[in-house]
């Protein structure tokens, strides 16, 4: 079963959209007050669409299943980014530098 990809959606409608719109503004095909609601339906689309698909997709930030539970990774042993990260005290002092010695021509 495919997954269901509502932003995909949202946003490929969207963008037909504008580039009816763009398209058509640029060649005065369609009358400059449709092109103007088309452009306000765009961006009424938009916003609705993607409030009503906020809770259909899962944030990267923090990820929970549908009932709440805070998703992990399968192999949870893995060490993330974060993890890998030590205190700047605990690293070795940077190496002094000696200036170039000028060499006669």
């Amino acid at each position: 079963m495919k997954r269901p990809r509502p932003v995909l959606i949202l946003f490929a409608v969207s963008a037909g959209i504008a580039a009816i719109v763009g398209t058509a503004g640029a060649t005065d095909v369609l009358p400059k007050q449709l092109i103007s609601w088309l452009i306000i339906a765009d961006a009424v689309l938009t916003a609705v669409g993607g409030v009503l698909v906020q809770d259909l997709v899962t944030p990267l930030s923090a990820p929970v299943s549908s009932d709440g539970v805070p998703l992990v990774p399968a192999d949870s042993t893995r060490a993330t980014a974060v993890d890998r990260l030590v205190p700047a005290d605990s690293l070795p002092a940077p190496r002094q530098m000696t200036p170039r010695r000028e060499v006669a021509p």
